[in-house]
């Protein structure tokens, strides 16, 4: 092979290369066709997905820390340092004007699903929240009840053992029990 096949041969490669680049779009590998027949104009469609603004914000993104980054640019910074020729986040056959057949893309379908399930389960935590107030207010009554009675019961503890009287109780095996002063102590029949 001699020089001049050679010549020919990346001559040839160049001038497919920029025939693509004037009829298809770099970032959203639309064709000129397409997107002039959805009513936009292949120009202005070439300067909103501009080769140049791709790698400034891939430049930018190298640069800046991710704090300072919003969520988009965190998710695209990701994507491209899991493997630096991922163009997933591309916007592939898609374009701010240019739609098929009025179809929503499949992650917009994703995301709608999950922002419905997200809603879903907001509303049952809510309810969830509800019944856990509701509960805790009938707890607080009954726990007030509780100390009432504990108070009451106190009281007339202390009543009857300031007055000598003994409280008996019954125990599990039916034998009666005096209350002593620190033990329960059987009482005599």
């Amino acid at each position: 092979m001699c020089i001049r096949d050679r010549y020919m041969g990346m001559r040839e490669i160049s001038t497919k290369r920029d025939f693509h680049m004037m009829k298809v779009c770099f970032i959203c590998n639309l064709e000129k066709g397409e997107i002039e027949m959805n009513g936009e104009d292949f120009e202005e469609h070439r300067q909103y997905h501009s080769i140049w603004s791709y790698l400034c914000l891939f430049n930018n993104l190298r640069k800046v820390s991710e704090k300072d980054l919003n969520g988009e640019e965190i998710y695209i910074r990701r994507k491209i340092s899991e493997k630096p020729t991922n163009i997933s986040f591309f916007p592939l056959h898609r374009s701010h004007k240019y739609k098929k057949d009025d179809e929503e893309p499949e992650y917009v379908q994703r995301l709608q699903g999950q922002l419905e399930t997200m809603e879903k389960k907001l509303i049952q935590v809510e309810k969830e929240v509800g019944e856990v107030g509701l509960l805790r207010g009938e707890m607080n009554l009954f726990k007030n009840e509780i100390l009432k009675s504990m108070d009451s019961l106190t009281s007339h503890y202390a009543e009857s053992r300031n007055q000598g009287n003994v409280i008996t109780l019954r125990s599990p095996e039916r034998k009666r029990h005096k209350w002593g002063t620190n033990n329960i102590v059987p009482s005599q029949q």
